[in-house]
């Protein structure tokens, strides 16, 4: 993981996900989540312990510290911190103030080395309470805005009464963008809905509008908390050639500073006709063989596929939700994955 900070600064870390490194999900009397059911028909590898980074964060913060590194990217796991005890959609159980804590115990290793630690929310998995579709339904971003504002809040106040600084860099969703294909596409994440278009739009809708409540949540909660600074929160897309792919997220979060709400489509094609046009001005190297030209037909008509799976009507929730604040960046940092 690399992370320059606005303020010149330069941080070179490493970075885990709690349901691949963490251990203990899915297991008798442990949390569950969406890959719950994937696990018991084998359809996926059980996790089991995995390689215990809840057990031994520290030895790895020291290892990491011993590098010369200075940041440590991990997750707060939702599942972890609101877990079911079932599995199945439920209504919503109590927090868990053991593992907010285990978090937040986590926030202040990684200081106390000298490490900046970037904290994701939402990598890939939710609780199995929610069922295996919740990014299709309404209710689900205020719910996770709820579990983002506490988690935040449980970390920086472990850290104050440490004397360390509060967080400071956070994902709060990491590639909507892969998860949304990955789950209503290519079926390689558990996922029960419907595919196609439509599937796709809605829950990358509803995945961009839980990034903005959750944004919005944590800054007034900073804003409450004047000697926490300022927090830089962001999303992060998987990087793709394809402007519907990638571009299109971080454009459409930034739309309301730039077009008005009835010319936000026209803006956006606009800016998709700009991205491929910067591509193919950048002059990167090109072998003009035959594989050079099968693969620009391949890119072409994937391109025009994605674009029809953007459907523009699914995503008036959020264009709504970002229009109540046109002046306010949804995104205080672009975040890349490649």
């Amino acid at each position: 993981m690399e992370t320059r900070a606005t303020d010149g600064g330069f941080m070179w870390g490493v970075a885990t996900s709690g349901y691949q490194h963490e251990g203990g999900y899915n297991g008798d009397g442990q949390p569950l989540n969406n890959w719950h059911w994937w696990e018991q028909s084998r359809h996926a590898e059980p996790s089991g312990m995995s390689v215990n980074f809840w057990g031994r964060y520290e030895e790895d913060f020291d290892l990491v510290a011993s590098l010369g590194l200075t940041a440590f990217r991990f997750g707060i796991e939702w599942a972890r911190v609101q877990p079911a005890t079932k599995p199945g959609r439920s209504d919503p159980p109590p927090f868990d103030d053991s593992a907010m804590a285990g978090y937040a115990a986590m926030a202040v290793a990684a200081r106390q080395r000298g490490l900046e630690p970037t904290v994701t929310l939402h990598h890939f998995t939710h609780p199995a309470w929610l069922g295996s579709d919740p990014w299709l339904d309404a209710d689900a971003p205020k719910l996770f805005a709820e579990f983002a504002v506490r988690s935040v809040g449980a970390a920086n106040a472990a850290l104050e009464r440490a004397g360390l600084p509060a967080l400071r860099w956070i994902i709060t969703v990491n590639e909507p963008n892969m998860l949304v294909l990955n789950s209503y596409s290519a079926r390689n994440f558990p996922a029960s809905g419907q595919r196609g278009p439509r599937a796709i739009s809605t829950a990358c809708n509803r995945l961009l509008e839980a990034h903005v409540r959750a944004a919005r949540a944590i800054r007034d909660l900073y804003a409450r908390h004047p000697a926490w600074g300022r927090p830089m929160l962001s999303t992060n897309s998987y990087t793709s050639d394809i402007y519907w792919n990638d571009k299109f997220v971080v454009d459409l979060l930034a739309a309301p500073l730039h077009a008005p709400r009835d010319k936000v489509w026209d803006w956006i094609r606009g800016r998709a006709v700009a991205f491929d046009d910067s591509v193919w001005r950048s002059e990167l190297p090109r072998h003009h063989g035959i594989r050079y030209w099968v693969g620009a037909l391949v890119k072409w008509a994937y391109s025009a596929a994605a674009r029809k799976a953007c459907c523009f009507d699914q995503f008036d929730a959020l264009l709504d939700l970002l229009y109540e604040r046109p002046e306010e960046p949804a995104l205080d940092f672009i975040g890349m994955d490649y």
